[in-house]
């Protein structure tokens, strides 16, 4: 099952497990990427935050509309 997440800063790159990840929206299914990006969410790191599969698909569109 995947899950969604959007970054606010993401222009800093973030580190998950010592590696730095960089992304504006992401989608994934990886159960320990899941896992750290949902503490970062928790704990207000990163300006990580949680979207439904709607919002998702919304800030995508609106994104590559340029809006």
């Amino acid at each position: 099952m995947s899950k969604y997440y959007a970054r606010e800063d993401v222009g800093v790159p973030l580190y998950v497990h010592g590696a730095p990840i960089s992304f504006d929206l992401l989608e994934t299914a990886d159960p320990v990427l899941i896992i750290e990006l949902d503490k970062c969410v928790a704990r207000g790191i990163g300006g990580v935050y949680a979207l439904t599969a709607e919002q998702y698909e919304a800030e995508k569109k609106t994104r590559a509309s340029g809006i």
